[in-house]
């Protein structure tokens, strides 16, 4: 192990108290900042939580044993939250994620002190900065996660071999990603000891043990559905040239665009001087960076969208100390200065730890005024707000509805979801088209195989062009459309759907008049093979 390079307990002892009150007051931050925050994904979990709280078991829609969710810990931690406190689930989330962030500033805080003193403080300012990108992630299991790993390796770094397994153990249960930190931490313990870690492996499977058991036993599977749903979008090469890209722009993010674009280019510099001076001078934070980059060769071989990063997030910590070490922190050591260099050596520090702080600082602010009119993260859930009140107040209990996006909606409205990408659905025959959305026939064509097979009541497509899809290949009708595009029109597949089916036709009259022009079978736009 590293030697602790500070021989002041009580300084010592000082310096973790206040390193902790600052991460606690930016967990309060943040939570203060984006306690309003909403993403759809989020709700599958919340929705999980809700069922197996009120007693309706581990499932998404009531009776379907299907594993849709990718974290048992959140859904099993926002269920106790549900149980005690009642329906708070969506601050709830926002205060487990924030919590999670304080505690990795904490964390890393923690593993760098007994390296250096100003990286550590450095290193937690960059955390709670956001220059990470954790705050875009706070409702999900994201933080949780990187929260557990940095336990975990704190722990494989002082020699606490139980703890560590109980860290890893839980961070699997949190994410089934955190598989790839066993043969790290094995590798590293036998290392520094010579000895295989068993009490640290013992410890992980009993922690393990009983869901894996359980899941087999409730879902007949381990592997939560979400993993085949996923597999396959992207081809290896475009999903790693996609995230590197991603991660090489955030560090510059403050610049101009075309400025930061071209500073892009460098980054890739720093994060392999940056790995250097970590092997040289903090090698225990070497298993983080091991796993971040395990991390990114496996998604790229499982292939999700190129669009989808919260997975990687840990991926992107790893890059984002490597970069900041590569900037800043050679800086931090007096030893790599001559004498006569060192009056310049703390005001470069100072510069560049300023410049990365602030990049991170601005684009979290920016974040925080944005989100609750960006279109992802405010209006999306604003429409799904309102679909689903349109839902309950119209249509009968018992249907099924098949939205583009299951989360919000299945959770505000109560009704059962049938879900295009098959993350909550059992595909049973259907596997076969399981890459459905990639039809060659076209996206409608594929929602409409999976309407064919899920025989789902109401539909909710993107305009009322889409509508005339359905309109002109199936019973649905269209009975509503918004003011806005996408999401916007919802079609019934009889009257019998709604609460009073004799206001069918006063629906009908009054949608919107392109919608109404299609509804009479004037406009047809969608040209694609009729439903079998």
């Amino acid at each position: 192990m590293l030697e602790n390079v500070r021989p002041d307990p009580e300084n010592d002892a000082s310096e973790i108290k206040l390193a902790f009150v600052a991460s606690v007051a930016a967990a309060a931050a943040a939570f203060w900042l984006f306690h309003g925050l909403r993403q759809d994904d989020a709700y599958i979990a919340m929705q999980y939580a809700r069922n197996v709280a009120t007693g309706h078991g581990f499932v998404f829609n009531q009776g379907d044993r299907v594993f849709g969710a990718t974290s048992p810990l959140h859904v099993l931690l926002l269920a106790g939250v549900y149980a005690i406190f009642g329906n708070v689930l969506e601050p709830a989330a926002i205060l487990i994620g924030a919590a999670a962030v304080g505690a990795q500033a904490f964390l890393l805080f923690l593993l760098f002190r007994r390296t250096n003193t100003l990286l550590a403080w450095l290193l937690l300012g960059v955390t709670v900065s956001g220059l990470m990108g954790s705050y875009s992630y706070l409702a999900l299991e994201t933080n949780l996660l990187a929260a557990l790993v940095l336990a975990a390796i704190l722990c494989l770094e002082d020699g606490r071999e139980l703890l560590c397994g109980v860290f890893v153990g839980l961070a699997f249960l949190c994410r089934y990603d955190a598989v790839l930190l066993v043969p790290i931490c094995v590798a590293t313990w036998w290392w520094r000891t010579r000895v295989i870690p068993k009490r640290m492996l013992a410890a992980a499977l009993i922690v393990v043990a009983p869901w894996l058991t359980w899941a087999f036993w409730y879902f007949n599977a381990f592997l939560p559905q979400t993993f085949w749903a996923k597999r396959g979008v992207s081809e290896p090469f475009g999903f790693l040239r996609a995230t590197m890209t991603e991660f090489a722009k955030a560090p510059w993010a403050m610049l101009p665009n075309r400025v930061a674009r071209v500073f892009a280019l460098t980054t890739p510099l720093f994060w392999l001087s940056g790995a250097f001076l970590l092997w040289r001078r903090a090698k225990q934070v070497l298993p983080l960076l091991i796993f971040g980059g395990i991390l990114e060769i496996a998604y790229c071989l499982i292939g999700p969208p190129q669009t989808q990063f919260w997975h990687l997030y840990l991926a992107q910590m790893s890059a984002t100390l490597a970069f900041v070490a590569g900037l800043a922190g050679w800086f931090a050591f007096e030893e790599f200065w001559k004498r006569p260099m060192l009056a310049v050596r703390k005001p470069l520090l100072t510069a560049m730890a300023t410049f990365v702080l602030l990049t991170g600082t601005q684009g979290t602010v920016l974040f925080a005024r944005s989100y609750p009119t960006d279109f992802w993260w405010g209006h999306r859930y604003g429409r799904y707000v309102e679909v689903s009140t349109w839902l309950r107040q119209n249509v009968a209990s018992g249907h099924a509805v098949l939205p583009f996006e299951v989360g919000t909606i299945g959770y505000l409205s109560g009704f059962r979801m049938v879900d295009p990408f098959g993350l909550i659905n059992k595909i049973g025959q259907f596997d076969d088209q399981i890459e459905h959305v990639d039809a060659s026939d076209g996206w409608l064509a594929g929602v409409a195989k999976l309407a064919e097979w899920y025989h789902p009541d109401v539909l909710l497509v993107n305009s009322p062009d889409d509508g005339a899809f359905f309109e002109a290949r199936s019973s649905f009708r269209m009975v509503k459309v918004f003011e806005w595009n996408p999401w916007s029109t919802l079609l019934v597949r009889s009257p019998d759907v709604l609460i009073d089916p004799a206001s069918f036709d006063r629906l009908r009259a009054e949608l919107p008049e392109q919608a109404h022009a299609i509804a009479n079978g004037n406009l047809i736009t969608t040209d694609a093979a009729p439903l079998r």
